[in-house]
């Protein structure tokens, strides 16, 4: 059986479109969706950092954040071909019996073989690379250029679900720019199709 990474947070659920409804909310400053930059993403902006960290600690605003509408038919359809899915999210202890009633309300729980919880004491690139070398998954789908850039180095396919603060980066060969993660796993099953039909005859 092959082993497939995945994420949570904009890949299944449309957690950004959520947190900036948070973070508007208590900001002196306007932030749209379309402006986010990897800078945003990887913390390293001060203000915008903190209001985000405040929403990522609420659990009753994660339970509201809806997933996208396709994400669930993709998910069967990958279970249905016969991976093995791992939920591998960088959610920290608060956010882990959320996270698993959140799976459950929406349909995704039937399809996932093991949902890895992470530490607060590790980074999301090192937990997710952690996990990867235990699993060794045949292809990850995430939004985070690092954590893309990281699993690449690992030599993993990685599907990098296409979103504002990750549009414009160069990609490293072995990972995919997809719109959604439905379009990422038709490329990826696709390619699977592809990889393992018997060569024409001579």
């Amino acid at each position: 059986m092959q082993n497939i990474l995945v994420d949570i947070d904009d890949t299944l659920a449309d957690t950004q479109t959520a947190m900036l409804r948070y973070i508007n909310q208590k900001s002196n400053q306007t932030y749209r969706l379309e402006e986010l930059t990897r800078e945003h993403r990887e913390n390293t902006k001060l203000e915008y950092d903190k209001l985000a960290k405040e929403f990522m600690a609420r659990p009753d605003l994660i339970a509201r954040c809806a997933p996208y509408a396709d994400a669930l038919d993709a998910f069967r359809k990958l279970h249905g071909s016969g991976f093995v899915i791992h939920i591998v999210s960088s959610r920290r202890e608060p956010l882990h019996d959320i996270t698993l009633d959140w799976l459950r309300e929406h349909g995704f729980a039937d399809y996932v073989t093991e949902v890895h919880p992470r530490s607060s004491k590790q980074s999301g690139r090192e937990f997710k690379c952690l996990i990867s070398e235990k699993i060794r998954p045949v292809a990850a789908f995430d939004d985070t250029m690092e954590i893309a850039e990281a699993l690449a180095d690992m030599n993993i396919t990685v599907y990098l679900i296409h979103q504002p603060w990750n549009a414009g980066e160069s990609l490293p060969p072995n990972v995919h720019r997809s719109k959604t993660f439905a379009a990422a796993v038709n490329a990826f099953l696709s390619q699977d199709r592809a990889s393992s039909a018997p060569a024409p005859p001579n």
